[in-house]
């Protein structure tokens, strides 16, 4: 399923959900994405992000999974501090070689991340990304996969203490994919990227710390599996808790009813969707 400058994919999620997660939860989000911005956009685009349907700033109770082209970053952060500016957990990883930590595993050089240098992809040039949260508070614990790569701890963080700005679990949120969420600005969604469609497959989030082995057995050389079944090293689909596989005989499908609760999502605009 694709998003471009026209259209974006949401759903509400319950505030009794479990994957309204808190920083002191282990969980795991990974999703197939094809990169369709171009290497001039000199701006951000959100893969992801997830915080309340109400929300009156873009501070309050967020999850989000950021990319900055105009410094060449992948950002995860965890935040609740409406008005202000600190981050719980924020972890960045540099994208290019020169740049702090061993950013080459990407496999993106001294380039940027865009549709023209998709990096270390698969023939159909998707590229799966896993971000690995753990119990810790520390954005130095969290870990991102570059088609199963670790790329190593993060080079840049940017911790505030988190037991002053505990995130809450009983708020119904809402999850954007390809698209900021911003309804306290203009009502209107920040439709990240432009240019050629980005595509994004298999989306999915666990509850529990995936580990090395998992990831790499769902990156299959770049072939997705059904995450609904353990295979190998993955032995955790009685822990998956959303999953958007996106396809369904050719149609796009937008359902993901997984431990008794349909997140159904909205796709505003045109969708499509390419098989892995």
């Amino acid at each position: 399923i694709a998003t471009t400058a026209s259209n974006y994919i949401r759903a509400t999620i319950p505030a009794d959900s479990p994957i309204n997660f808190i920083q002191t939860d282990a969980f795991t989000i990974s999703f197939w994405i094809k990169a369709g911005w171009d290497s001039s956009l000199n701006n951000s685009v959100f893969p992801f992000m997830m915080g309340p349907s109400g929300a009156s700033t873009n501070w309050d109770n967020q999850i989000r999974i950021r990319y900055r082209e105009d410094n060449n970053r992948l950002i995860f952060r965890m935040l609740n501090n409406p008005g202000g500016g600190n981050y719980d957990i924020d972890a960045q990883w540099y994208f290019h070689t020169g740049g702090f930590g061993d950013a080459g595993k990407s496999g993106l050089g001294s380039s940027y991340w865009s549709a023209e240098n998709r990096g270390n992809v698969n023939s159909d040039n998707f590229t799966l990304l896993t971000f690995v949260k753990t119990t810790s508070t520390a954005a130095s614990a969290v870990k991102i996969y570059w088609n199963a790569n670790d790329l190593g701890a993060p080079p840049v963080t940017g911790d505030t203490s988190s037991s002053s700005m505990g995130m809450v679990s009983n708020v119904e949120r809402e999850i954007t994919i390809g698209s900021n969420t911003q309804p306290w600005a203009t009502n209107t969604y920040y439709r990240a990227g432009n240019s050629t469609e980005t595509q994004y497959n298999d989306f999915a989030i666990w509850d529990v710390a995936l580990d090395a082995d998992a990831v790499t057995a769902i990156y299959n050389s770049g072939t997705a599996i059904d995450l609904t079944s353990d295979s190998g090293n993955y032995d955790n689909s009685a822990d998956l808790q959303l999953y958007y596989q996106f396809e369904n005989n050719g149609t796009a499908n937008t359902d993901a009813d997984l431990s008794g609760t349909d997140y159904a999502i909205t796709v505003a605009g045109d969708s499509n969707f390419e098989s892995l």
